[in-house]
């Protein structure tokens, strides 16, 4: 069974969440024997492997769904859709893609067109929550039953004991608050700032130069920049580890892997109310808030920070199950069935398999 991964050419030029995923599902996969790479679209051909895992459904990724559907292969998709739990607004999404169609005489599609173009092409979706299932199945219209829960996982050495001591500049910091992440207005680190008045720790790409500059002057002596930290970097166990709390205020998280790491190394999470984690609000472990009421947000840190011993110890028994390497064991069980088919008994299992996950 050879598998290809695919996504859309622009990911590789940067590193966030989604590479991570990628990255971490392909390895753990290998780990189970699965033959798997990253297609090179410009000189193989989808129609080479078995199975195309595609990774998101937008920024063009319907072309090459369509594409791999006209070859014949099975198509895996994990779209990566942004949680939204006002459903409402996709009426006025269909009724603008449809008027796009019929104006150009069947030749635009809004991004909510090619989307569900990428979802329909699917022979299997794969969403990071319930609620992301809920945007494909009820904003998208897909059927259900080609949907799957399967979370996001943790690397395991954030599992381990975090000993690398923190820079000079970090050392002596009491009770500061840990915000990863691309450094951007979309990620709100400027929000958390002005609703604490404890010192913040921000770590990630600086996306707008500028925008950083902006973060470092609101909040004075107060505010230390770590630089970019790959998610391997014992340093970035050590920040969520000696941090208060971790907050991610943005706008809204498909699948905020910063989230579960810092609570996996013993730190409450603070996140926007918009995310598709998988897990449910307990406070003071994870909280969730919406991004723009700095009250609320400052709240929430309060609470977070405020957590005992015992309670931070909590917060890694909350996410102990979300490793990549059970994250490959629902995986590869689904491939096998799509290109393999076996009989009622294997697709009994699959279905057990797929009632489990979406409970989760």
């Amino acid at each position: 069974m050879k598998i290809g991964i695919v996504s859309y050419p622009g990911l590789w030029q940067r590193h966030g969440g989604l590479q991570v995923q990628i990255e971490r599902t392909a390895a753990a996969l290998r780990c189970l024997g699965v033959e798997l790479k990253i297609v090179d679209l410009v000189n193989e051909k989808l129609g080479s492997y078995d199975l195309i895992h595609a990774f998101s459904a937008g920024h063009g990724m319907h072309v090459t769904l369509e594409e791999a559907k006209s070859q014949g292969v099975k198509v895996v998709l994990s779209p990566v859709l942004q949680p939204e739990p006002n459903l409402q607004k996709f009426y006025l999404y269909r009724f603008i893609n449809w008027l796009a169609f019929q104006f150009s005489s069947n030749e635009i599609k809004t991004s909510y067109g090619q989307i569900r173009n990428s979802l329909k092409n699917a022979d299997m979706i794969f969403s990071l929550s319930a609620l992301e299932t809920g945007v494909i199945t009820q904003g998208y219209k897909i059927p259900k039953e080609k949907t799957m829960v399967i979370p996001n996982g943790i690397d395991d050495h954030f599992f381990e004991t975090h000993t690398v001591p923190l820079p000079s500049a970090l050392a002596n910091l009491q009770g500061y608050v840990f915000v990863a992440g691309s450094i951007s207005d979309y990620k709100n680190q400027l929000g958390v700032i002005e609703a604490t008045d404890r010192p913040v720790v921000l770590a990630g790409p600086a996306k707008s130069p500028g925008y950083l500059e902006k973060c470092m002057r609101a909040g004075g002596s107060r505010v230390h920049y770590a630089g970019m930290l790959d998610s391997k970097d014992p340093l970035l166990a050590s920040l969520y580890a000696h941090a208060a709390v971790n907050v991610l205020a943005s706008y809204r998280e498909a699948g905020p892997l910063c989230s579960v790491e810092s609570m996996d190394c013993g730190t409450p999470a603070v996140v926007t109310e918009k995310n598709g984690l998988p897990l449910k609000a307990q406070a003071p472990l994870l909280q969730f808030v919406n991004s723009n009421d700095k009250g609320a947000l400052k709240h929430a840190i309060e609470v977070a920070a405020q957590a005992s011993p015992a309670e931070r110890a909590a917060c890694r028994e909350l996410v102990a199950d979300l490793r990549w390497s059970t994250v490959a064991k629902s995986i590869l069980p689904v491939y096998q069935n799509l290109v393999e088919p076996k009989n009622a008994d294997s697709n009994l299992f699959q279905q057990n398999l797929h009632n489990k996950l979406n409970t989760m």
